[in-house]
């Protein structure tokens, strides 16, 4: 759209159908645009509590007056915000904070979209576990997927291990029917376990080594039986068919048990029958008992 006059609300007519659209209009050799968003230090890893000052610059032809903000995407509100100046070059300076990661700067002067550029910060501090936000106890049905979820602040977590206890030892979990991930955005490790079983229920742990430090958090997994009402799965029969197969053993024996006795009688009747006849044959009376 190259004509201002073009702005504003659009209406689609199709038949007796018809729609209404605002339709902004963005002059491209006015719009503001940044050349350089920087930082001192300019180095992408700093650590907790150092002063970083950053400075913003939008470009010269950009056409004045502009509105221009400089913020933390972790922190409410803005570092700086100006409206209506006439300068070209926004500095602010703060303090680096644990939850900090990237920064941004806007730029706006009404002639179209914002512009807008970032720098990421890996902020060095040490690794507090978040327990408010853990939640330790997971439930799970057979056959879904098992979430355990272990937050945290502060970077780097240099290492992690996730552990399952079987009786009184922890096993690696190296390989296991899992997933997991490491999120330094939101600061959290994840275990996944596929296609969970009946005998996945127990203890979990992970162990995050950071600057030397163990931490470790412990977990349990519930798992609850499929309902009856939904269909299993082959995987899912695999986990009850010694149970299945136990009972069929059983029912098995008890009906083998009555056939054998019905046979039993049904040969004794005959015999009896057999042997009236050959009685009544050779002239012989049954004795009266």
């Amino acid at each position: 759209m190259d004509d201002n006059d073009l702005g504003g609300l659009w209406t689609c007519q199709h038949g007796s159908d018809s729609s209404t659209y605002n339709v902004s209009y963005v002059d491209f050799d006015r719009r503001a645009s940044i050349t350089s968003f920087t930082s001192s230090p300019s180095s992408s890893n700093i650590n907790v509590g150092t002063t970083i000052t950053f400075t913003c610059t939008v470009s010269s032809t950009t056409l004045l007056p502009v509105n221009v903000s400089i913020s933390s995407e972790k922190r409410e509100g803005n570092l700086t915000y100006v409206i209506n100046s006439s300068s070209r070059t926004f500095t602010v300076s703060t303090v680096a904070q644990c939850i900090d990661y990237r920064f941004y700067c806007r730029a706006y002067n009404g002639y179209g979209t914002v512009a807008s550029t970032t720098l990421y910060k890996h902020v060095k501090c040490p690794v507090k576990l978040l327990h408010d936000k853990t939640n330790t106890t997971v439930n799970a049905t057979v056959g879904s997927s098992g979430f355990f979820y272990a937050y945290y602040s502060g970077y780097p977590g240099s290492s992690y291990t996730w552990y399952r206890r079987l009786s009184d030892d922890e096993v690696e979990m190296s390989s296991y029917r899992t997933n997991w991930s490491l999120n330094y955005g939101c600061r959290y490790i994840r275990l996944q376990i596929v296609n969970v079983r009946l005998q996945d229920a127990g203890q979990y742990s992970v162990h995050i080594n950071a600057s030397g430090k163990v931490f470790i958090v412990r977990f349990k997994l519930n798992v609850n039986p499929v309902p009856i009402s939904n269909s299993v799965t082959e995987e899912q029969l695999s986990d009850i068919q010694p149970f299945i197969s136990a009972a069929g053993f059983g029912i098995g024996i008890a009906v083998g048990v009555i056939i054998t006795l019905l046979v039993q009688g049904v040969v004794l009747l005959v015999s009896r029958i057999l042997k009236s006849r050959d009685d009544k044959d050779k002239g012989v009376k049954p004795k009266r008992l």
